[in-house]
């Protein structure tokens, strides 16, 4: 059986930084739709901005967008 040690900083960790890494995630992608910073940048969309700046498929940006609009509106 593996150890936390031997796992190289335990999974509670990575699960931990992974929540860590989307909640930064979806504060950029609020703060990009509250400001429209994506238009100077040159995108036409902000689904455009969240698959060429965050390297993001088209549907994993339109979900990462959806619940960045309902955490806006305090819906989550």
């Amino acid at each position: 059986m593996l150890t936390e040690d031997s796992r190289g900083g335990g999974m509670a960790a990575k699960i931990k930084g992974s929540y860590e890494k989307e909640e930064k995630l979806l504060k950029l992608i609020i703060a990009a739709m509250e400001d429209h910073k994506y238009k100077e940048l040159g995108y036409k969309t902000l689904l455009k901005f969240c698959v060429c700046e965050f390297g993001l498929s088209e549907s994993s940006a339109y979900r990462r967008i959806q619940v960045s609009k309902r955490i806006k509106k305090g819906a989550v």
